[in-house]
């Protein structure tokens, strides 16, 4: 077994008034890892429905991650293949928000470097969702040299 090595790690988006969070992490073998992810977005004191419990499990280029929103009282899984050295497929679904996301990331660098992410994401919330377009979102990151 590994030793316990926590990591802790803080988000924020640049923008005013965008999302933050602080995310801890522990691997608890090699597959393992629990999680606790803190909502900082709208913080005023300390409050358990800010958090968000996960564990993920890892066989091979496949991971797999529940989690359980105390907020919101609400779980969601996500998962992700690697299909080789430069290509992931994820997949997610959040029973708060009934949305469904399929992603596709290619990290080769073609284009000017850095990575390149194509995301379908559906409302799954009723039938006629299987008839509504999903909102497709196109992300190009490149790299810029010093």
């Amino acid at each position: 077994m590994p030793p316990l090595d926590p990591i802790l790690s803080f988000f924020s988006d640049p923008l005013p008034g965008a999302d933050a969070s602080i995310e801890a992490s522990l691997a608890v073998d090699d597959n393992n890892t629990a999680g606790l992810a803190y909502d900082l977005t709208a913080f005023s004191k300390p409050d358990h429905r800010s958090a968000t419990l996960m564990w993920t499990h890892r066989a091979g280029d496949i991971e797999v991650t529940p989690s359980y929103n105390l907020g919101t009282e609400s779980a969601a899984l996500r998962a992700s293949y690697r299909v080789d050295a430069e290509n992931a497929l994820r997949v997610g679904y959040c029973m708060n928000t009934n949305a469904g996301i399929l992603s596709w990331t290619n990290t080769s660098g073609a284009g000017g470097g850095g990575a390149l992410r194509v995301s379908a994401r559906a409302n799954l919330a009723d039938a006629d969702s299987a008839k509504q377009m999903p909102t497709l979102l196109i992300e190009k990151t490149w790299a810029v040299d010093n």
